[in-house]
């Protein structure tokens, strides 16, 4: 149970005809492989890495502004072992608002195949302010998962006391269902096989290793081959505060899909493409907040120059960076349309000038 992509926070697409290696189940999970750990150094690695199919994920796009956002896009497709045609991840972290955005894209290459996103806690969580039960249960379109987690750390010294809460609200697929797994008995439980895997040694899975006792699988309510996962995560100290609520975020054409959070006054956005971006321009989305907004628009064409209007207003001059990640702010309130577009040419500087 434990190397399986089950066990993490991670995608299953699930085949139920894909035939496994002997002493392994069917979780859905990344692909296996085995007897290919012959690689002395890293040269030797690089030697061998696509003819033996080791290159299982490249990552497309880091961007980095401190204090503002990180950003990430990854492609994930050739760890899937040919269940999916396409499939790319993107976290998007805001640190002073303690937010993450994580958009999962995937295209399967069947229709039929199952799609669950995982996270695993070590606490019990609630789902729609309701306590999860001990075993299997099923939250049909819910959003909001909420969990706290407080503990004391042992060491030999002075005990180290840690109390954190986390919030999860799922805002694609739009039709869902949340299923809990976890408490006694159901710690490493694998619905495909409908067994529970503990550990041959208890230490090994010790209060210290914190190895999770409970996960969520958000699933989408009708099969298809093009499925996204998108999901904002809110970290707090203490108690499980209420989450600032966050509301799915799409532009006028259909091409750009994200959050918005009011009381954070954050607005975050990614291409809504099966197979990712660059968004079209002009891009033309609506927001609702009593306070100025952050924006952060992703997957734009990288390194062109913008034009940012505001209910029509007089344009922001803007450059998209080369990872396609447009940020900035507005200082508008109420209800507004933010419009972005190519920025024209500017003049050639006269000749001597």
């Amino acid at each position: 149970y434990a190397p399986r992509t089950l066990a993490h926070n991670c995608l299953l697409v699930y085949d139920p005809a894909q035939q496994m290696l002997q002493g392994y189940t069917n979780d859905g999970g990344q692909t296996i492989l085995r007897s290919k750990q012959h690689h002395a150094d890293w040269m030797s690695y690089l030697a061998h890495r696509d003819s033996e199919e080791l290159h299982a994920a490249t990552v497309e796009v880091s961007d980095l502004q401190s204090g503002h956002y990180a950003y990430i896009r990854a492609n994930l497709r050739a760890a899937y072992g040919g269940r999916v045609e396409h499939y790319d991840r993107q976290f998007a972290y805001v640190p002073d608002a303690n937010l993450l955005i994580v958009f999962d894209r995937v295209t399967s290459t069947n229709a039929g195949f199952q799609k669950r996103w995982l996270l695993h806690f070590q606490d019990q969580p609630s789902v729609g302010g309701r306590p999860a039960v001990t075993g299997v249960e099923s939250f049909p379109d819910a959003s909001v998962t909420t969990v706290r987690h407080q503990a004391a750390l042992e060491l030999g010294g002075p005990p180290l006391l840690y109390d954190g809460a986390l919030s999860v609200q799922t805002l694609l697929p739009l039709q869902r269902t949340i299923t809990t797994v976890g408490g006694e008995g159901f710690e490493f439980f694998s619905r495909f096989t409908g067994r529970n895997y503990p550990v041959a040694e208890a230490r090994a899975a010790g209060a210290l290793r914190e190895s999770g006792q409970w996960r969520i699988e958000v699933a989408p309510a009708s099969p298809a081959k093009e499925d996204q996962f998108l999901h904002v995560l809110q970290f707090a100290a203490g108690s499980i505060p209420e989450p600032r609520r966050a509301e799915l975020l799409r532009d006028t054409a259909g091409h750009a899909t994200g959050a918005h959070l009011r009381d954070a006054a954050i607005a975050i956005l990614f291409s809504s493409a099966a197979a990712g971006g660059p968004i079209p321009l002009p891009l033309n989305y609506s927001i609702d907040s009593t306070s100025p907004a952050r924006h952060l628009v992703t997957e734009l064409p990288p390194s062109i120059e913008v034009m940012i209007r505001v209910n029509g207003g007089a344009a922001m001059r803007r450059k998209v960076n080369a990872e396609g990640v447009l940020l900035f702010d507005d200082s508008s309130r109420a209800k507004r349309t933010i419009s972005i577009t190519a920025a024209p040419a500017p003049f050639p500087a006269p000749p001597g000038a």
